[in-house]
C-alpha cells in the first residue's frame, strides 16, 4: 500500500525522505507541495492503524487543494475502504484514518491522539494553532511536516528559522 503512484522530483524526495520527525520546509509557489503532501498522506497511511491529519489555514483551501482536488485524483481506489464526506475522512483498507481539517477553529484540533500532522501553507495559519495541536503527537511521538509559501516574518517564518538553525 505504500506505492507513491507519481514521480517526485529530488527537492521533493529529499523533503519526504529527512529523518527529522518534524519537517519544517519553506517553499515558493508551483514548487509541488501537494505532490509532497500528498506523498507523505501515503506513506503515513500505509502504518496499519495510523492516524494522520492533513490541517489547512480554512476549510475553503482544504477542500480545494486536498478534498476535491488531491485525494480522489491521487490515491489509488484499491486502498480505501470508505470515505465519509460528513466527517471529511478517509479510512484505509488497513485501518488507518486521514482527517481532512481546517484551522478555522483552532479549539477544534485538540484532544486527539495523532500520528502525523501535514500542517499547509502554515504561513497563512494563525500563531497557536501548532501549539494546539503538538500535544497530540506526545504520546505516540507522532511527526509532524509543517510546509507553506513564505508569507513575510510570522510564527512560520520563525519556526523556519529555528529548524535551520538547529540542524546546524
Amino acid at each position: 500500500m505504500s506505492t507513491i503512484p507519481f514521480r517526485l522530483t529530488k527537492p521533493q524526495l529529499q523533503i519526504l525522505t529527512d529523518p527529522h520527525r518534524f519537517k519544517i520546509v519553506n517553499a515558493g509557489r508551483r514548487f509541488g507541495k501537494s505532490f509532497v503532501l500528498g506523498a507523505a498522506i501515503l506513506e503515513q497511511v500505509s502504518k496499519p492503524g495510523s492516524v494522520i491529519w492533513y490541517v489547512a489555514p480554512t476549510w475553503d483551501m482544504a477542500k480545494k487543494i486536498m478534498w476535491d482536488d488531491w485525494l480522489p485524483n491521487n490515491i489509488p481506489k484499491e486502498y480505501i475502504e470508505n470515505i465519509n464526506k460528513m466527517d471529511k475522512t478517509y479510512t484505509f483498507i488497513n485501518g488507518s484514518m486521514l482527517y481532512v481539517l481546517s484551522a478555522d477553529n483552532p479549539e477544534h484540533l485538540r484532544g486527539s491522539s495523532l500520528d502525523y500532522v501535514i500542517m499547509d501553507e502554515c504561513a497563512f495559519i494563525k500563531k497557536g494553532v501548532w501549539e494546539k495541536i503538538r500535544p497530540a503527537l506526545a504520546d505516540k511521538q507522532g511527526g509532524a511536516l509543517l510546509i507553506s509559501t513564505p508569507q513575510g516574518y510570522n510564527w512560520f517564518y520563525e519556526r523556519f528559522q529555528k529548524a535551520k538553525e538547529d540542524r546546524k
